[in-house]
């Protein structure tokens, strides 16, 4: 009885603690000059999001200091989609935001910030 109880007492403990929740919490800011109906980070969408503004804290498992961004202003889809993945900008834990500003309309700029 009692090695039944101690091992059910190591694999409770096992299972607790290799559970892992979600390292890393995501926010935006808008920095730009405009309104966002919607934006969207690696297809997890934040919604609406107007200037000056920060969104709630999304949970993701990891990120990158940039990722594939996408912006709807004024009816246009603006894109931004890094041409490379610097393993030094990885991150799997943390509270971060992405600062966006919108560029002549057409560019995305992203300063990643630690909170």
């Amino acid at each position: 009885m009692n090695k039944t109880l101690l091992l059910a007492t190591c694999f409770l403990v096992m299972l607790f603690t290799s559970c892992e929740e979600y390292g890393v919490q995501l926010r935006i800011q808008n920095n730009s000059q405009f309104d966002f109906k919607e934006v969207s980070v690696n297809n997890v969408t934040f919604g609406a999001l107007s200037q000056n503004k920060q969104s709630h804290y999304i949970p993701f498992e990891n990120i990158y200091a940039k990722e594939f961004v996408q912006v709807v202003i004024n009816d246009k889809v603006i894109k931004l989609v890094p041409e490379t993945y610097h393993q030094d900008h990885f991150r799997t834990t943390g509270n971060y935001t992405y600062v966006i500003d919108i560029v002549n309309e057409k560019y995305i700029s992203i300063n990643f910030k630690t909170d």
